[in-house]
């Protein structure tokens, strides 16, 4: 039975990996709310508050108090300071 919880740990580790690469994906993208990425991805507002909270506090994310049309929104984006990859296939 040992065998099982480590695989159950692995797959959990994958999940919160794979979540968190969607959330960067789509704060990438564009300026995204977590209700946005919460829709988006099928998981509850807490669930993204905690990914996103992780991420703010690894100082990946910054969030920004934003006001359209008189309602108030939290503005998710990158740390200024992060450098984001850029992959670029050539070819010939």
């Amino acid at each position: 039975m040992k065998g099982l919880s480590t695989l159950k740990g692995l797959n959990n580790n994958h999940l919160k990996t794979r979540n968190r690469g969607t959330v960067l994906r789509m704060i990438a993208s564009g300026s995204v709310s977590r209700t946005d990425i919460a829709a988006h991805m099928g998981l509850s507002k807490m669930a993204i508050t905690k990914i996103v909270g992780d991420l703010i506090e690894e100082g990946y994310l910054t969030e920004a108090l934003t006001v359209t049309d008189g309602a108030e929104a939290h503005e998710i984006r990158f740390e200024d300071k992060v450098v984001v990859p850029l992959g670029i296939i050539l070819l010939s």
